[in-house]
């Protein structure tokens, strides 16, 4: 406790109270410290890697677009193609967010690894059954 003398002169004393709140106070400065700060930066990079990463993706989609609208491909296939890139990449992009605060992102990986396998698998026996429903859509 500080107070101040009759003749202007400052004085420290020592209460019991006073150390009990000094010590609160350095307990939440520590937990602070420790947690909050360090998640407090992660969440931070999150959220600027989101913004930027969002950006990204609209301009490759943009880019994707024009270039595919020169080739002259059909405005159907372009909207897919664009929409498939797309949602790559926010999953790209979400699996770089997750791996910030420190989530083992290797499982989910392997889960879309094995889900694009499957989707892949399925187009090709789509293909061989048949291809005339493909060209027909056209």
């Amino acid at each position: 406790m500080v107070s101040v003398g009759k003749d202007g002169s400052t004085r420290v004393g020592t209460m019991k109270q006073e150390g009990i709140m000094i010590d609160a106070v350095s307990s939440s400065d520590r937990f602070m410290a420790v947690y909050l700060i360090p998640v407090g930066w992660k969440v931070l990079g999150a959220v600027i890697l989101w913004v930027l990463g969002s950006w990204a993706i609209r301009v490759i989609g943009i880019l994707s677009g024009k270039g595919m609208r020169a080739q002259k491909l059909d405005p159907t296939l372009i909207k897919y193609f664009d929409a498939t890139i797309r949602v790559i990449l926010k999953i790209v992009l979400l699996i770089a967010i997750l791996s910030i605060f420190g989530i083992q992102t290797t499982s989910f990986v392997a889960l879309l690894a094995a889900a694009g396998i499957a989707i892949g698998a399925a187009w090709g026996v789509s293909w061989r059954i048949s291809p005339q429903a493909l060209f027909s859509l056209s």
